[in-house]
Protein backbone atom coordinates (compact mmCIF):
# COMPACT_ATOMS: atom_id res chain seq x y z
CA UNK A 1 0.00 0.00 0.00
CA UNK A 2 1.44 3.39 -1.06
CA UNK A 3 1.46 6.28 1.51
CA UNK A 4 -0.80 9.13 0.64
CA UNK A 5 0.84 12.29 -0.82
CA UNK A 6 -0.56 14.43 1.99
CA UNK A 7 1.00 12.24 4.67
CA UNK A 8 4.40 12.42 2.94
CA UNK A 9 4.23 16.21 2.79
CA UNK A 10 3.39 16.46 6.51
CA UNK A 11 6.26 14.20 7.48
CA UNK A 12 8.66 16.19 5.30
CA UNK A 13 7.49 19.43 6.90
CA UNK A 14 8.03 18.04 10.41
CA UNK A 15 11.50 16.81 9.44
CA UNK A 16 12.55 20.24 8.15
CA UNK A 17 11.10 22.04 11.17
CA UNK A 18 13.20 20.00 13.59
CA UNK A 19 16.50 21.45 12.35
CA UNK A 20 18.12 24.93 12.64
CA UNK A 21 17.31 27.99 14.80
CA UNK A 22 14.73 30.66 14.48
CA UNK A 23 15.76 34.30 14.41
CA UNK A 24 14.52 34.80 17.97
CA UNK A 25 16.56 31.85 19.22
CA UNK A 26 19.68 33.22 17.55
CA UNK A 27 19.10 36.63 19.14
CA UNK A 28 18.75 35.01 22.56
CA UNK A 29 22.00 33.07 22.09
CA UNK A 30 23.87 36.21 21.02
CA UNK A 31 22.49 38.13 24.00
CA UNK A 32 23.56 35.39 26.45
CA UNK A 33 27.07 35.30 24.94
CA UNK A 34 27.29 39.08 25.28
CA UNK A 35 26.31 38.98 28.95
CA UNK A 36 28.77 36.19 29.74
CA UNK A 37 31.57 38.03 27.93
CA UNK A 38 30.84 41.23 29.86
CA UNK A 39 31.04 39.30 33.12
CA UNK A 40 34.22 37.43 32.18
CA UNK A 41 36.23 40.35 30.72
CA UNK A 42 37.04 42.12 34.03
CA UNK A 43 38.15 38.80 35.55
CA UNK A 44 40.33 38.03 32.54
CA UNK A 45 41.88 41.49 32.64
CA UNK A 46 42.63 41.07 36.35
CA UNK A 47 44.11 37.62 35.70
CA UNK A 48 46.44 38.97 33.01
CA UNK A 49 47.54 41.90 35.22
CA UNK A 50 48.24 39.54 38.13
CA UNK A 51 50.32 37.25 35.92
CA UNK A 52 52.34 40.18 34.59
CA UNK A 53 52.95 41.42 38.14
CA UNK A 54 54.10 37.98 39.25
CA UNK A 55 56.38 37.60 36.22
CA UNK A 56 57.96 41.02 36.79
CA UNK A 57 58.52 40.24 40.46
CA UNK A 58 60.06 36.86 39.67
CA UNK A 59 62.52 38.44 37.24
CA UNK A 60 63.96 40.70 39.93
CA UNK A 61 63.88 37.97 42.57
CA UNK A 62 65.72 35.67 40.17
CA UNK A 63 68.43 38.28 39.57
CA UNK A 64 68.89 38.85 43.31
CA UNK A 65 69.12 35.13 44.02
CA UNK A 66 71.62 34.73 41.19
CA UNK A 67 73.79 37.55 42.57
CA UNK A 68 73.71 36.05 46.05
CA UNK A 69 74.68 32.55 44.93
CA UNK A 70 77.45 33.84 42.61
CA UNK A 71 78.94 36.02 45.35
CA UNK A 72 79.15 32.99 47.63
CA UNK A 73 80.56 30.75 44.89
CA UNK A 74 83.12 33.24 43.54
CA UNK A 75 84.06 34.76 46.94
CA UNK A 76 83.80 38.28 45.49
CA UNK A 77 81.06 40.93 45.56
CA UNK A 78 78.38 40.54 42.88
CA UNK A 79 76.22 43.50 41.90
CA UNK A 80 72.69 43.87 40.55
CA UNK A 81 72.67 47.31 38.92
CA UNK A 82 70.08 49.23 36.90
CA UNK A 83 70.60 49.58 33.14
CA UNK A 84 70.30 53.34 33.19
CA UNK A 85 72.17 56.53 33.94
CA UNK A 86 71.75 57.87 37.47
CA UNK A 87 69.80 60.93 36.31
CA UNK A 88 66.98 58.76 34.95
CA UNK A 89 67.49 55.78 37.22
CA UNK A 90 64.56 53.37 37.26
CA UNK A 91 64.67 49.69 38.08
CA UNK A 92 61.92 49.17 35.55
CA UNK A 93 64.43 50.02 32.81
CA UNK A 94 66.17 46.70 33.41
CA UNK A 95 69.21 45.56 35.36
CA UNK A 96 72.51 43.70 35.02
CA UNK A 97 74.18 41.18 37.31
CA UNK A 98 77.99 41.37 37.23
CA UNK A 99 81.10 40.50 39.22
CA UNK A 100 82.55 43.51 41.05
CA UNK A 101 86.26 42.72 40.94
CA UNK A 102 87.44 46.12 42.21
CA UNK A 103 84.66 46.54 44.78
CA UNK A 104 83.30 49.84 43.42
CA UNK A 105 79.89 48.61 42.14
CA UNK A 106 80.74 49.57 38.57
CA UNK A 107 81.03 52.87 36.74
CA UNK A 108 78.79 55.43 38.41
CA UNK A 109 78.43 57.66 35.35
CA UNK A 110 76.96 54.89 33.22
CA UNK A 111 75.78 52.32 35.75
CA UNK A 112 77.77 49.65 33.93
CA UNK A 113 80.47 47.18 34.97
CA UNK A 114 84.04 48.38 34.79
CA UNK A 115 86.22 47.11 31.98
CA UNK A 116 87.17 43.49 32.58
CA UNK A 117 84.38 42.76 35.06
CA UNK A 118 82.37 39.70 33.94
CA UNK A 119 78.68 40.18 33.23
CA UNK A 120 76.67 37.24 34.54
CA UNK A 121 73.24 38.17 33.20
CA UNK A 122 71.35 41.14 31.74
CA UNK A 123 67.62 41.73 32.14
CA UNK A 124 65.67 43.87 29.71
CA UNK A 125 63.31 46.66 30.71
CA UNK A 126 59.87 46.00 32.12
CA UNK A 127 57.57 46.96 29.26
CA UNK A 128 56.78 49.75 29.77
CA UNK A 129 57.72 51.47 33.04
CA UNK A 130 55.58 54.59 32.77
CA UNK A 131 52.80 53.90 35.24
CA UNK A 132 50.15 53.96 32.53
CA UNK A 133 47.63 51.24 31.72
CA UNK A 134 50.43 48.78 30.96
CA UNK A 135 53.15 50.09 33.27
CA UNK A 136 54.70 48.27 36.24
CA UNK A 137 56.88 50.30 38.61
CA UNK A 138 59.72 48.90 40.72
CA UNK A 139 60.68 51.08 43.67
CA UNK A 140 63.22 50.43 46.48
CA UNK A 141 62.27 51.58 49.96
CA UNK A 142 65.81 52.45 51.06
CA UNK A 143 68.48 54.67 49.52
CA UNK A 144 70.97 51.79 49.58
CA UNK A 145 69.04 50.12 46.76
CA UNK A 146 68.43 53.20 44.61
CA UNK A 147 70.54 51.88 41.75
CA UNK A 148 72.40 48.81 43.06
CA UNK A 149 72.09 45.76 45.27
CA UNK A 150 75.54 44.47 46.21
CA UNK A 151 75.90 40.95 47.56
CA UNK A 152 79.00 40.05 49.53
CA UNK A 153 80.71 36.63 49.73
CA UNK A 154 79.07 36.05 53.13
CA UNK A 155 75.62 36.13 51.38
CA UNK A 156 74.56 39.47 52.84
CA UNK A 157 74.03 42.78 51.05
CA UNK A 158 76.00 45.92 51.84
CA UNK A 159 72.74 47.66 52.79
CA UNK A 160 72.00 45.00 55.44
CA UNK A 161 68.42 44.51 54.33
CA UNK A 162 65.63 46.44 52.66
CA UNK A 163 62.85 45.89 50.17
CA UNK A 164 61.40 46.66 46.75
CA UNK A 165 57.81 47.34 45.79
CA UNK A 166 56.71 46.01 42.41
CA UNK A 167 53.52 47.91 41.62
CA UNK A 168 50.85 47.20 39.04
CA UNK A 169 49.06 50.00 37.18
CA UNK A 170 46.66 51.98 39.35
CA UNK A 171 43.74 50.35 37.55
CA UNK A 172 44.69 46.98 39.10
CA UNK A 173 45.78 48.25 42.52
CA UNK A 174 48.04 45.30 43.29
CA UNK A 175 51.67 44.96 44.32
CA UNK A 176 54.36 42.57 45.50
CA UNK A 177 56.92 43.39 48.17
CA UNK A 178 60.37 41.84 47.71
CA UNK A 179 62.07 41.75 51.11
CA UNK A 180 65.81 41.25 51.44
CA UNK A 181 66.61 40.23 55.00
CA UNK A 182 69.78 41.22 56.86
CA UNK A 183 71.08 37.72 56.12
CA UNK A 184 70.57 38.32 52.38
CA UNK A 185 67.68 35.91 52.06
CA UNK A 186 64.78 36.99 49.86
CA UNK A 187 61.05 36.55 50.29
CA UNK A 188 57.99 37.99 48.56
CA UNK A 189 54.83 39.31 50.21
CA UNK A 190 51.43 40.21 48.78
CA UNK A 191 49.16 43.01 50.06
CA UNK A 192 47.48 40.42 52.28
CA UNK A 193 50.66 39.09 53.87
CA UNK A 194 52.39 42.47 54.13
CA UNK A 195 49.36 44.21 55.64
CA UNK A 196 50.01 47.31 53.52
CA UNK A 197 47.55 49.17 51.32
CA UNK A 198 48.24 49.81 47.64
CA UNK A 199 48.06 53.56 48.25
CA UNK A 200 50.86 53.28 50.83
CA UNK A 201 53.12 50.87 48.95
CA UNK A 202 52.61 52.48 45.53
CA UNK A 203 51.96 56.21 46.06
Amino acid sequence: MQPSPSLSIMNHTKYNASFGFTLIELMIVVAVIGVLSALAFPNMKSFIASNKLTATTNRLVGALQLARSEAIKRSVPVVVRINDTPSTAKWGNGWTVFVDLNNNAGTTATNKPDTGEPTISTYEAVSPNTGDALGYEITPNISGYTSTVIYLPDARTTAAGGSFYVCSPSSSKDFRKIIIAATGRIRVETPTTSGEAYSTACP
